[in-house]
This record gives structure tokens, sequence and C-alpha cells, in this order.
């Protein structure tokens, strides 16, 4: 089992319910993550933010992104669940606009 944080501020509500389309695609990465370190899941691709931070982004649906990031944790590998990203909007993302907002 892997471990999953997720960034404070995390837009949750942007996911919807529990029968929202983005919040089921979001519960089926999370639980590969969590079981597997990683997941078929939503085309997963590496991106580069501001600074050339590397970040992973998985597609929710076909305009909407989850952004998250793989890191050390002491000797343990974790996931950091950092935002939605949606109507594919990425100048509006907290974390690729400024790599200070990711502290390691």
């Amino acid at each position: 089992m892997y471990s999953i944080f997720y960034c404070k501020g995390f837009n949750d509500h942007d996911l919807g319910d529990g029968e929202s389309p983005l919040r089921k695609k979001f519960n089926a990465i999370i639980e590969d993550l969590e079981e597997n370190k990683s997941t078929n899941q939503g085309d997963i691709k590496l991106i580069r933010g501001k600074g050339g931070v590397k970040y992973f982004r998985a597609k929710l649906s076909d305009r909407n992104r989850l952004l998250f990031k793989a890191m050390k944790h002491g000797d343990k590998d974790i996931f950091v669940i950092l935002e939605v990203i949606l109507n594919h909007d990425y100048r509006r993302s907290k974390f690729l606009t400024d790599e200070k907002k990711l502290k390691t």
C-alpha cells in the first residue's frame, strides 16, 4: 500500500459528488496509486512546470485533469495530490505557474 497525501487547499469540490464521472475517475486513479504505485487510468503524462519542476497529470475527462507529484517522505515513496485543473486551464494552476508553491 502506498501513501497518498492531499495538498492543503486541494479543490476537492471541483470533482462533484460521489456519483459524478469526475469523482468516479478520480477515485479509480487514487485506488490504483495506493495499491500499485502506478495506474493505467487517466492516460498519465509527465509535465514540467515553471522552474522545470516535474509533475504528473491524469485525464479525469476530455477537458479536466488531475495534477499530482511523486515524492519521497523519509524512506517512503508517496504521491501528493495537488489540484484539479478544469477545462485545460493550466495557466490558472497554482503549482505549474509558481514552483515555490510546492515545498518539498
